[in-house]
């Protein structure tokens, strides 16, 4: 008998093998495309591999996922169109521009028609799994620092720093390498450090030297919260403030600080200290 905490891990276990399926569909075609160009020798068979392995353990998660609510024709009819599908290993390897923007990237036929049967749950609603990739892009700022020394990334300024998380970042969020926008104003368009178009996500890189007066960053930043006026609903920003040393204060009295000058609500802070 399937509990709730049965049934809540079978969610995130689908929304997670889809992510990651997606991840490395993105370099798959991205190095099949690209290599030559580079140089680079890639060898897709292990990518194939790994895609085709996850779209049968996703298969497999949500077959059973709708079993176990009950969903007795639901299911049949999911089985009918994917069961020959799913042991034809051509076809699972399928990618096409799925909109027709120029921007559009490559993406698996069959996850989109996965995802086509799962859209009525909640769990895989469009605002939970925008929710979910936002509390994923955090949780890579919060390890700016750790990108940075494992990429032997020698900090001189803000765009040092930045550099090596926007790569890992285009890894998650293929839009990034195509965002050209700004904020556009009367004398000038103002451009954060990285934008994320699919998650209506900009970033603004901060770095605090030794002996700096933290409150006059977060006052240039305030600037920018004034200046990046966006005409989209639901836009949201992100200030990382990285900090050379700890004697320019602690998180909380620099979070304080960040309150007090009344920042917009869609502005998230995230204080970092080398």
């Amino acid at each position: 008998m399937f509990k709730q905490t049965d049934l809540t891990y079978l969610e995130k276990q689908i929304t997670e093998l889809k992510t990651e399926i997606e991840r490395v569909n993105y370099n798959y075609v991205m190095n099949s495309m690209h290599s030559h160009l580079t140089g680079y020798n890639y060898d897709p068979e292990e990518d194939e591999l790994q895609i085709k392995r996850g779209i049968k353990l996703l298969y497999n998660s949500i077959c059973i996922y709708f079993e176990v609510i009950g969903l007795t024709d639901y299911l049949k009819n999911f089985k009918d169109i994917f069961k020959d599908k799913i042991n034809n290993s051509k076809e699972l390897l399928i990618s096409e521009k799925l909109f027709p923007h120029e921007d559009a990237e490559f993406e698996l036929v069959i996850l989109d028609e996965f995802a086509s049967f799962l859209y009525p749950f909640q769990f895989f609603g469009y605002k939970e799994e925008k929710e979910k990739d936002f509390k994923r892009l955090i949780s890579i700022l919060e390890n700016t620092f750790f990108i940075v020394e494992k990429t032997d990334t020698i900090i001189t300024n803000e765009t040092s720093i930045y550099t090596p998380v926007k790569w890992v970042l285009e890894l998650y969020f293929p839009s990034i390498r195509k965002a050209k926008g700004g904020f556009n104003q009367k004398f000038k368009i103002y451009k954060p450090d990285i934008q994320i178009p699919e998650l209506g996500t900009s970033i603004e890189y901060k770095y605090v030297r030794k002996g700096s007066n933290v409150d006059e960053y977060i006052d240039q930043i305030k600037i920018d919260a004034t200046n990046y006026i966006s005409e989209k609903t639901g836009e949201r920003f992100v200030a990382v403030i990285c900090l050379q040393d700890k004697i320019s204060g602690t998180k909380e009295s620099i979070l304080h600080s960040w309150e007090s000058k009344n920042f917009p609500t869609n502005w998230t802070p995230i204080i970092l200290f080398q």
